[in-house]
């Protein structure tokens, strides 16, 4: 019988719905998963039973494929000579878009198992031509790129101070993300990293 978990997974914590076969995996573990971006590490939370598997709360959290496997020492060490990468490679990519005068400021990189990939976190515009920048991160860095955007470098307006205040779950960046009253961030949206997770979540183990 196939089993669904919540996993927290990234250095932005964001936490997904994911299948797997196995119906003993414990909160804490360590775990390999396979997310919207590739193969990486992530932690179990809980397993999901019964009619909480389709709350309400969790509809806006993304659904992504499999827990490949429990981590095992190699996983482990493996992510652990990617982190000391990390340093290194978040220069290397904030070079190039400083070479460029792109209007992108990188706050994090991340580097999955997958050969090469690397996700670059950045502040700035949500939705430009991408299509130069990718080719010359790759030709360049020789990585697999793959932006997120996490919030605009814009002057914040009445509503992000709205979630400021309290109204909202303080996450949400989007005009159409959570304002406190069970709503959430629209599905898909690429500016739902911790918010409405979060709050799908505390729904979630308050109900249980």
């Amino acid at each position: 019988m196939e089993e669904t978990y919540l996993i927290r997974y990234g250095v932005w914590r964001q936490v997904g719905r994911f299948a797997s076969d196995s119906p003993d995996l414990e909160r804490g573990q360590t775990v390999v998963v396979r997310s919207h971006r590739g193969t990486e590490l992530g932690e179990v939370l809980i397993r999901l039973m019964g009619d909480r598997q389709e709350s309400p709360s969790l509809t806006d959290l993304p659904v992504t494929p499999r827990i490949l496997r429990a981590a095992i020492a190699e996983d482990l060490e493996r992510a652990h000579q990617l982190e000391l990468e990390r340093p290194r490679r978040f220069d290397r990519c904030q070079r190039v878009l400083v070479d460029r005068n792109e209007p992108l400021q990188i706050l994090d990189v991340e580097l999955l198992f997958d050969d090469r990939r690397t996700v670059l976190h950045y502040l700035g515009p949500q939705e430009f031509d991408a299509t130069e920048l990718l080719a010359t991160l790759r030709s360049t860095c020789d990585i697999e790129p793959l932006l997120e955007f996490v919030g605009s470098d814009e002057p914040e307006d009445s509503e992000s101070l709205a979630n400021d205040q309290g109204e909202g779950c303080g996450h949400c960046s989007s005009g159409g993300g959570c304002h406190g009253s069970g709503g959430s961030c629209a599905p898909g949206s690429p500016t739902s990293h911790g918010g409405c997770s979060t709050c799908g979540i505390k729904q979630l183990l308050a109900g249980r």
